[in-house]
Protein backbone atom coordinates (compact mmCIF):
# COMPACT_ATOMS: atom_id res chain seq x y z
CA UNK A 1 0.00 0.00 0.00
CA UNK A 2 1.72 2.62 -1.19
CA UNK A 3 -0.23 5.50 0.81
CA UNK A 4 0.38 4.11 3.74
CA UNK A 5 4.34 3.93 3.01
CA UNK A 6 4.54 0.03 2.47
CA UNK A 7 6.65 -0.07 -0.53
CA UNK A 8 6.92 -3.19 -2.43
CA UNK A 9 10.70 -5.52 -1.45
CA UNK A 10 12.70 -4.13 -4.56
CA UNK A 11 14.81 -7.44 -4.16
CA UNK A 12 11.50 -9.96 -5.20
CA UNK A 13 11.14 -10.70 -8.66
CA UNK A 14 7.94 -11.05 -10.82
CA UNK A 15 8.19 -12.87 -13.72
CA UNK A 16 6.17 -15.67 -15.68
CA UNK A 17 8.53 -18.74 -16.51
CA UNK A 18 7.55 -20.83 -19.23
CA UNK A 19 8.65 -24.55 -19.43
CA UNK A 20 9.09 -26.82 -22.75
CA UNK A 21 9.67 -30.92 -21.61
CA UNK A 22 13.72 -31.28 -22.95
CA UNK A 23 13.98 -34.67 -25.50
CA UNK A 24 14.59 -37.98 -23.76
CA UNK A 25 16.20 -40.03 -25.98
CA UNK A 26 19.50 -38.79 -27.91
CA UNK A 27 21.72 -40.42 -30.54
CA UNK A 28 24.87 -38.94 -31.86
CA UNK A 29 27.13 -40.47 -34.15
CA UNK A 30 30.67 -39.59 -35.05
CA UNK A 31 33.49 -40.13 -37.90
CA UNK A 32 36.84 -38.90 -37.47
CA UNK A 33 40.08 -39.60 -38.95
CA UNK A 34 43.17 -40.40 -36.43
CA UNK A 35 46.93 -39.55 -36.93
CA UNK A 36 48.95 -41.35 -34.03
CA UNK A 37 52.77 -40.61 -34.71
CA UNK A 38 52.44 -40.99 -37.78
CA UNK A 39 50.08 -43.88 -38.03
CA UNK A 40 46.66 -42.72 -40.41
CA UNK A 41 43.68 -44.24 -39.58
CA UNK A 42 39.45 -43.71 -38.85
CA UNK A 43 37.56 -44.05 -35.98
CA UNK A 44 33.60 -44.23 -35.65
CA UNK A 45 31.23 -43.90 -32.74
CA UNK A 46 27.66 -43.80 -31.97
CA UNK A 47 26.41 -42.93 -28.18
CA UNK A 48 23.02 -43.30 -27.08
CA UNK A 49 21.66 -41.55 -24.36
CA UNK A 50 17.95 -41.72 -22.19
CA UNK A 51 17.78 -38.88 -19.75
CA UNK A 52 14.64 -39.88 -17.72
CA UNK A 53 14.60 -43.66 -17.53
CA UNK A 54 13.29 -44.51 -14.26
CA UNK A 55 11.21 -41.16 -14.41
CA UNK A 56 13.57 -39.69 -11.82
CA UNK A 57 16.25 -37.74 -13.88
CA UNK A 58 18.67 -40.95 -14.28
CA UNK A 59 20.60 -41.28 -17.43
CA UNK A 60 21.19 -44.04 -19.33
CA UNK A 61 24.33 -43.78 -21.75
CA UNK A 62 25.60 -46.61 -24.08
CA UNK A 63 28.79 -46.30 -25.95
CA UNK A 64 29.68 -48.26 -29.16
CA UNK A 65 32.89 -47.29 -30.60
CA UNK A 66 35.61 -48.65 -33.42
CA UNK A 67 38.40 -47.54 -34.87
CA UNK A 68 41.11 -48.97 -37.32
CA UNK A 69 44.43 -48.07 -38.08
CA UNK A 70 47.11 -48.69 -40.61
CA UNK A 71 50.26 -49.61 -38.67
CA UNK A 72 53.64 -50.32 -40.95
CA UNK A 73 55.32 -53.06 -39.97
CA UNK A 74 58.17 -53.14 -37.59
CA UNK A 75 61.95 -54.91 -38.54
CA UNK A 76 63.01 -57.82 -36.14
CA UNK A 77 59.98 -59.99 -36.83
CA UNK A 78 57.54 -57.81 -34.30
CA UNK A 79 54.48 -57.73 -36.53
CA UNK A 80 52.55 -60.28 -39.25
CA UNK A 81 50.39 -57.67 -41.11
CA UNK A 82 50.02 -53.67 -41.34
CA UNK A 83 46.65 -53.02 -39.40
CA UNK A 84 44.88 -52.40 -36.06
CA UNK A 85 41.58 -52.56 -35.02
CA UNK A 86 39.43 -51.65 -31.98
CA UNK A 87 36.04 -52.58 -30.77
CA UNK A 88 33.98 -51.07 -27.45
CA UNK A 89 31.04 -51.20 -25.88
CA UNK A 90 30.58 -49.10 -22.78
CA UNK A 91 27.05 -48.51 -21.02
CA UNK A 92 26.84 -46.51 -17.80
CA UNK A 93 23.59 -45.26 -15.31
CA UNK A 94 24.01 -42.02 -13.57
CA UNK A 95 21.76 -41.11 -10.35
CA UNK A 96 21.32 -37.21 -9.46
CA UNK A 97 21.99 -38.72 -6.12
CA UNK A 98 24.65 -40.18 -3.52
CA UNK A 99 23.91 -43.67 -3.11
CA UNK A 100 26.47 -43.97 -0.06
CA UNK A 101 24.71 -44.28 3.45
CA UNK A 102 25.29 -42.04 6.33
CA UNK A 103 26.68 -39.70 3.75
CA UNK A 104 24.29 -37.80 1.52
CA UNK A 105 22.78 -35.51 4.13
CA UNK A 106 26.50 -34.01 4.25
CA UNK A 107 26.34 -33.18 0.55
CA UNK A 108 23.15 -31.34 0.38
CA UNK A 109 24.65 -27.88 -0.68
CA UNK A 110 26.59 -29.82 -3.90
CA UNK A 111 25.70 -31.15 -6.79
CA UNK A 112 25.65 -35.20 -6.64
CA UNK A 113 26.05 -38.27 -8.82
CA UNK A 114 26.32 -41.83 -9.05
CA UNK A 115 27.31 -43.36 -11.77
CA UNK A 116 27.76 -47.14 -12.27
CA UNK A 117 29.43 -48.12 -15.64
CA UNK A 118 30.25 -51.35 -17.67
CA UNK A 119 32.96 -51.69 -20.41
CA UNK A 120 34.67 -53.84 -22.56
CA UNK A 121 37.14 -53.28 -25.13
CA UNK A 122 38.96 -55.11 -27.85
CA UNK A 123 42.20 -54.54 -29.40
CA UNK A 124 43.50 -55.97 -32.47
CA UNK A 125 47.41 -55.16 -33.42
CA UNK A 126 49.23 -56.88 -35.41
CA UNK A 127 51.71 -58.24 -32.35
CA UNK A 128 48.98 -59.09 -30.13
CA UNK A 129 45.54 -58.85 -28.97
CA UNK A 130 44.06 -57.90 -25.68
CA UNK A 131 40.74 -57.04 -24.50
CA UNK A 132 39.75 -54.93 -21.71
CA UNK A 133 37.11 -55.40 -19.18
CA UNK A 134 35.92 -52.48 -16.50
CA UNK A 135 33.68 -52.27 -13.75
CA UNK A 136 33.14 -48.54 -12.50
CA UNK A 137 31.18 -47.22 -9.33
CA UNK A 138 31.59 -43.68 -9.25
CA UNK A 139 30.51 -40.71 -6.72
CA UNK A 140 30.76 -36.79 -8.57
CA UNK A 141 30.05 -33.87 -6.32
CA UNK A 142 30.79 -30.53 -7.61
CA UNK A 143 30.07 -26.85 -6.31
CA UNK A 144 28.65 -23.72 -7.62
CA UNK A 145 29.58 -23.17 -11.29
CA UNK A 146 31.64 -26.67 -11.06
CA UNK A 147 34.84 -24.25 -10.01
CA UNK A 148 35.85 -27.07 -7.59
CA UNK A 149 34.39 -30.75 -8.77
CA UNK A 150 34.95 -33.83 -6.87
CA UNK A 151 34.84 -37.73 -8.02
CA UNK A 152 35.44 -40.80 -6.86
CA UNK A 153 35.93 -44.47 -8.17
CA UNK A 154 34.81 -46.36 -5.02
CA UNK A 155 35.34 -49.07 -6.61
CA UNK A 156 37.23 -49.41 -9.82
CA UNK A 157 37.92 -53.17 -11.57
CA UNK A 158 39.86 -53.88 -14.50
CA UNK A 159 41.02 -56.84 -16.09
CA UNK A 160 43.47 -57.25 -19.18
CA UNK A 161 43.88 -60.32 -20.62
CA UNK A 162 46.47 -60.81 -23.82
CA UNK A 163 44.32 -64.02 -25.44
CA UNK A 164 46.69 -64.05 -28.33
CA UNK A 165 50.41 -63.32 -29.11
CA UNK A 166 51.93 -63.89 -32.84
CA UNK A 167 54.83 -65.48 -32.92
CA UNK A 168 57.57 -63.19 -33.74
CA UNK A 169 56.20 -60.89 -30.73
CA UNK A 170 56.33 -64.10 -28.52
CA UNK A 171 59.88 -64.57 -29.33
CA UNK A 172 60.91 -60.97 -29.58
CA UNK A 173 59.43 -61.20 -25.56
CA UNK A 174 61.47 -64.20 -25.15
CA UNK A 175 64.46 -63.50 -25.97
CA UNK A 176 65.02 -59.06 -25.94
CA UNK A 177 63.15 -58.17 -23.30
CA UNK A 178 63.87 -58.40 -19.54
CA UNK A 179 61.22 -60.96 -17.45
CA UNK A 180 59.79 -57.98 -16.00
CA UNK A 181 58.89 -56.02 -18.58
CA UNK A 182 57.55 -58.98 -20.51
CA UNK A 183 55.17 -59.05 -17.49
CA UNK A 184 53.80 -55.73 -19.30
CA UNK A 185 52.30 -58.54 -21.68
CA UNK A 186 50.52 -61.09 -19.22
CA UNK A 187 47.39 -61.15 -17.67
CA UNK A 188 46.66 -58.84 -15.25
CA UNK A 189 43.51 -57.53 -12.76
CA UNK A 190 43.37 -54.56 -10.91
CA UNK A 191 41.17 -53.49 -7.99
CA UNK A 192 41.54 -50.59 -6.44
CA UNK A 193 40.10 -46.91 -6.45
CA UNK A 194 41.00 -43.28 -7.03
CA UNK A 195 40.16 -39.57 -6.18
CA UNK A 196 39.86 -36.65 -8.60
CA UNK A 197 39.87 -33.01 -7.94
CA UNK A 198 39.84 -30.54 -10.39
CA UNK A 199 40.07 -26.71 -9.18
CA UNK A 200 39.07 -24.37 -12.53
CA UNK A 201 37.84 -20.48 -12.94
CA UNK A 202 36.60 -21.03 -16.56
CA UNK A 203 33.25 -21.78 -15.51
CA UNK A 204 32.38 -19.55 -12.85
CA UNK A 205 30.37 -17.29 -15.50
CA UNK A 206 32.68 -14.63 -15.84
CA UNK A 207 35.08 -12.94 -18.71
CA UNK A 208 38.61 -13.18 -17.06
CA UNK A 209 41.96 -12.06 -18.26
CA UNK A 210 43.92 -15.00 -16.36
CA UNK A 211 42.09 -18.62 -16.98
CA UNK A 212 43.59 -21.70 -14.73
CA UNK A 213 42.83 -24.78 -13.92
CA UNK A 214 44.71 -27.18 -11.51
CA UNK A 215 43.78 -31.04 -11.32
CA UNK A 216 44.97 -33.53 -8.93
CA UNK A 217 44.48 -37.88 -8.84
CA UNK A 218 45.32 -40.22 -6.76
CA UNK A 219 44.39 -43.88 -7.00
CA UNK A 220 45.93 -47.06 -5.30
CA UNK A 221 45.10 -50.91 -6.54
CA UNK A 222 45.29 -54.34 -4.87
CA UNK A 223 45.79 -53.04 -1.08
CA UNK A 224 42.93 -54.84 0.12
CA UNK A 225 43.05 -58.09 -2.19
CA UNK A 226 46.69 -58.75 -0.81
CA UNK A 227 45.32 -58.13 2.91
CA UNK A 228 42.39 -60.60 2.29
CA UNK A 229 44.97 -63.02 1.07
CA UNK A 230 47.49 -62.22 3.40
CA UNK A 231 45.10 -63.00 6.60
CA UNK A 232 43.94 -66.01 4.58
CA UNK A 233 47.20 -67.25 4.68
CA UNK A 234 46.76 -68.14 0.73
CA UNK A 235 49.82 -69.33 -0.87
CA UNK A 236 52.18 -67.32 -3.49
CA UNK A 237 53.05 -68.49 -6.92
CA UNK A 238 57.10 -69.04 -7.64
CA UNK A 239 57.08 -65.47 -8.28
CA UNK A 240 55.84 -64.37 -4.91
CA UNK A 241 52.73 -62.92 -6.21
CA UNK A 242 49.07 -64.15 -4.68
CA UNK A 243 47.34 -64.52 -7.86
CA UNK A 244 43.58 -64.59 -8.58
CA UNK A 245 41.80 -66.13 -10.88
CA UNK A 246 44.74 -67.88 -12.48
CA UNK A 247 46.75 -64.38 -12.61
CA UNK A 248 48.46 -62.06 -10.43
CA UNK A 249 46.84 -58.74 -9.36
CA UNK A 250 48.48 -55.48 -9.47
CA UNK A 251 48.81 -53.95 -6.52
CA UNK A 252 50.62 -50.52 -6.61
CA UNK A 253 50.34 -46.41 -6.13
CA UNK A 254 49.97 -43.29 -8.26
CA UNK A 255 49.79 -39.48 -8.23
CA UNK A 256 49.37 -37.18 -10.95
CA UNK A 257 49.34 -32.77 -10.07
CA UNK A 258 48.73 -30.69 -13.33
CA UNK A 259 48.16 -27.09 -13.64
CA UNK A 260 47.84 -24.57 -16.43
CA UNK A 261 46.92 -21.20 -17.13
CA UNK A 262 46.04 -19.11 -19.79
CA UNK A 263 47.33 -14.99 -19.52
CA UNK A 264 45.59 -12.64 -22.06
CA UNK A 265 48.11 -10.00 -22.71
CA UNK A 266 45.51 -8.08 -25.23
CA UNK A 267 42.22 -9.23 -27.06
CA UNK A 268 44.61 -10.74 -30.01
CA UNK A 269 47.36 -12.32 -27.73
CA UNK A 270 47.98 -14.55 -24.71
CA UNK A 271 50.19 -16.42 -23.08
CA UNK A 272 49.70 -20.61 -21.69
CA UNK A 273 51.49 -22.31 -19.56
CA UNK A 274 51.45 -26.05 -17.71
CA UNK A 275 53.52 -28.12 -15.72
CA UNK A 276 52.36 -31.97 -14.87
CA UNK A 277 54.08 -34.18 -12.34
CA UNK A 278 53.55 -37.90 -12.29
CA UNK A 279 54.71 -40.66 -10.04
CA UNK A 280 53.79 -43.86 -9.75
CA UNK A 281 55.04 -47.30 -7.15
CA UNK A 282 54.52 -50.93 -8.12
CA UNK A 283 54.84 -52.94 -4.68
CA UNK A 284 54.49 -56.16 -2.94
CA UNK A 285 52.18 -58.24 -5.29
CA UNK A 286 53.48 -56.49 -8.23
CA UNK A 287 57.50 -55.81 -9.08
CA UNK A 288 56.21 -53.57 -12.35
CA UNK A 289 53.52 -51.42 -13.14
CA UNK A 290 50.62 -52.51 -15.68
CA UNK A 291 51.57 -51.00 -18.72
CA UNK A 292 48.46 -49.32 -19.12
CA UNK A 293 49.64 -47.51 -15.96
CA UNK A 294 52.93 -46.57 -16.96
CA UNK A 295 53.69 -42.96 -18.59
CA UNK A 296 55.29 -41.94 -21.86
CA UNK A 297 56.66 -39.13 -23.74
CA UNK A 298 56.71 -37.29 -26.34
CA UNK A 299 53.49 -36.66 -28.79
CA UNK A 300 51.03 -33.70 -29.72
CA UNK A 301 50.24 -32.99 -25.51
CA UNK A 302 53.86 -33.78 -24.89
CA UNK A 303 57.16 -32.49 -25.52
CA UNK A 304 56.27 -32.07 -29.56
CA UNK A 305 59.20 -32.50 -31.12
CA UNK A 306 59.38 -35.92 -30.24
CA UNK A 307 56.68 -38.53 -31.94
CA UNK A 308 54.80 -40.53 -29.18
CA UNK A 309 56.27 -42.84 -27.07
CA UNK A 310 59.58 -41.81 -28.56
CA UNK A 311 61.13 -39.74 -25.39
CA UNK A 312 62.80 -41.57 -22.84
CA UNK A 313 63.07 -42.90 -20.19
CA UNK A 314 65.88 -41.01 -18.90
CA UNK A 315 68.40 -40.75 -21.28
CA UNK A 316 68.13 -43.95 -22.81
CA UNK A 317 69.28 -44.46 -26.03
CA UNK A 318 68.79 -48.24 -27.18
CA UNK A 319 65.69 -50.13 -28.16
CA UNK A 320 63.71 -49.62 -30.83
CA UNK A 321 62.26 -45.54 -31.11
CA UNK A 322 58.27 -45.89 -30.28
CA UNK A 323 58.64 -49.59 -29.26
CA UNK A 324 56.11 -49.57 -25.81
CA UNK A 325 58.02 -51.96 -24.28
CA UNK A 326 60.73 -49.99 -23.65
CA UNK A 327 59.92 -46.20 -23.98
CA UNK A 328 57.65 -46.30 -20.44
CA UNK A 329 58.31 -44.85 -16.91
CA UNK A 330 57.24 -44.51 -13.75
CA UNK A 331 58.23 -40.81 -13.19
CA UNK A 332 56.73 -38.13 -15.36
CA UNK A 333 57.35 -34.27 -15.54
CA UNK A 334 56.56 -31.77 -18.05
CA UNK A 335 56.89 -27.96 -18.36
CA UNK A 336 55.23 -25.90 -21.72
CA UNK A 337 54.96 -22.18 -22.63
CA UNK A 338 52.83 -21.32 -25.87
CA UNK A 339 52.22 -17.96 -27.40
CA UNK A 340 49.29 -17.69 -28.98
CA UNK A 341 47.98 -14.18 -31.26
CA UNK A 342 44.66 -13.96 -33.31
CA UNK A 343 45.26 -12.66 -36.83
CA UNK A 344 41.62 -13.57 -37.60
CA UNK A 345 38.34 -14.57 -35.21
CA UNK A 346 39.27 -18.40 -36.92
CA UNK A 347 42.93 -18.09 -37.40
CA UNK A 348 45.73 -18.31 -34.27
CA UNK A 349 49.11 -19.10 -35.02
CA UNK A 350 51.21 -19.99 -32.27
CA UNK A 351 54.80 -20.54 -31.03
CA UNK A 352 55.77 -23.08 -28.10
CA UNK A 353 58.66 -24.59 -26.25
CA UNK A 354 58.30 -27.60 -24.36
CA UNK A 355 60.75 -29.49 -21.79
CA UNK A 356 60.31 -32.82 -19.81
CA UNK A 357 60.91 -36.64 -19.99
CA UNK A 358 60.20 -39.70 -17.96
CA UNK A 359 62.02 -41.89 -15.56
CA UNK A 360 61.95 -45.60 -14.20
CA UNK A 361 61.62 -45.77 -10.57
CA UNK A 362 63.72 -49.16 -10.22
CA UNK A 363 66.93 -49.94 -12.38
CA UNK A 364 64.92 -52.23 -15.02
CA UNK A 365 67.52 -53.95 -16.77
CA UNK A 366 66.74 -53.33 -20.62
CA UNK A 367 66.27 -49.36 -20.07
CA UNK A 368 69.87 -48.66 -18.78
CA UNK A 369 70.24 -44.90 -18.13
CA UNK A 370 66.40 -44.72 -17.41
CA UNK A 371 66.24 -44.63 -13.67
CA UNK A 372 65.91 -41.43 -11.69
CA UNK A 373 68.14 -39.65 -9.89
CA UNK A 374 67.89 -36.59 -7.52
CA UNK A 375 71.39 -35.68 -8.83
CA UNK A 376 71.13 -35.96 -12.54
CA UNK A 377 67.60 -35.86 -13.63
CA UNK A 378 67.42 -32.13 -14.70
CA UNK A 379 70.31 -32.89 -17.46
CA UNK A 380 67.90 -35.04 -18.87
CA UNK A 381 65.16 -33.20 -19.68
CA UNK A 382 64.38 -32.81 -23.35
CA UNK A 383 63.73 -29.42 -25.01
CA UNK A 384 61.87 -29.26 -28.02
CA UNK A 385 59.99 -25.85 -29.69
CA UNK A 386 57.84 -25.21 -32.56
CA UNK A 387 55.10 -23.39 -34.11
CA UNK A 388 51.63 -24.54 -34.90
CA UNK A 389 48.06 -22.97 -36.16
CA UNK A 390 44.70 -23.22 -34.30
CA UNK A 391 41.92 -23.06 -36.21
CA UNK A 392 38.83 -21.75 -34.62
CA UNK A 393 35.58 -23.53 -36.38
CA UNK A 394 33.32 -22.32 -33.09
CA UNK A 395 32.76 -26.17 -31.97
CA UNK A 396 35.65 -27.38 -31.55
CA UNK A 397 39.92 -26.27 -32.26
CA UNK A 398 41.56 -27.90 -35.27
CA UNK A 399 45.39 -27.94 -34.42
CA UNK A 400 48.49 -28.62 -36.50
CA UNK A 401 51.95 -28.35 -34.63
CA UNK A 402 55.62 -28.79 -35.89
CA UNK A 403 58.44 -29.48 -33.14
CA UNK A 404 61.98 -29.64 -33.67
CA UNK A 405 64.33 -31.48 -31.19
CA UNK A 406 66.60 -28.77 -29.25
CA UNK A 407 67.87 -30.72 -26.50
CA UNK A 408 68.22 -34.57 -26.41
CA UNK A 409 68.97 -36.68 -23.47
CA UNK A 410 69.61 -39.67 -25.70
CA UNK A 411 72.75 -37.83 -26.82
CA UNK A 412 75.96 -38.26 -24.75
CA UNK A 413 76.52 -35.02 -22.18
CA UNK A 414 78.21 -32.69 -24.06
CA UNK A 415 76.56 -33.52 -27.19
CA UNK A 416 72.81 -32.83 -25.96
CA UNK A 417 72.33 -29.54 -27.42
CA UNK A 418 71.34 -30.42 -31.26
CA UNK A 419 69.26 -27.54 -32.78
CA UNK A 420 70.85 -26.70 -36.29
CA UNK A 421 73.26 -29.85 -35.73
CA UNK A 422 71.87 -32.57 -36.92
CA UNK A 423 69.29 -33.18 -40.23
CA UNK A 424 66.23 -31.00 -38.38
CA UNK A 425 63.60 -33.02 -40.80
CA UNK A 426 64.96 -36.50 -39.07
CA UNK A 427 64.60 -34.43 -35.79
CA UNK A 428 61.46 -33.06 -35.78
CA UNK A 429 58.00 -34.41 -35.75
CA UNK A 430 54.42 -33.13 -37.09
CA UNK A 431 50.78 -33.18 -35.75
CA UNK A 432 46.74 -32.93 -36.33
CA UNK A 433 45.13 -32.85 -32.88
CA UNK A 434 41.76 -31.97 -31.87
CA UNK A 435 41.57 -29.09 -28.78
CA UNK A 436 44.23 -27.19 -27.57
CA UNK A 437 47.30 -29.14 -25.79
CA UNK A 438 46.94 -27.63 -22.72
Amino acid sequence: DYKEGNYPDSTLLDCEIYLTPGEIHFIQTGLSGTNKAGDLGIAFNVKYNHQNLFNGAELFNIDLKSAYEFVPGKSGGNSLNNNFYELGVTPSLTFPNLHLPFVEKYVTRYTVQTRYSLGFDIQKRPEFARDFFNFSWQFRWSGRNNIVTHSVDLLDINYVAMPWKSEDFQHYLDTEVDPLTKLSYENVFTAGSNYNFIYTNAHSGRIRQHLYTIRFNAESSGNALHGIFSLAGAKKTDTGQYNLFGNPFAQYVKSDIDFSETLQINPASGLAFHTGLGVAYPYRNSTILPFEKRYYAGGPNSVRGWRTRYLGPGSFNQGIAGDPTTHVGDVSFIVSAEYRYKVMDWLEPAFFVDCGNIWTIRDYPNQPDGLFKWDSFYKELAVGTGIGLRFDLGFFVFRLDAGTKVYDPAFPEGNRLILFKENLWRNSAAYIAIGYPF
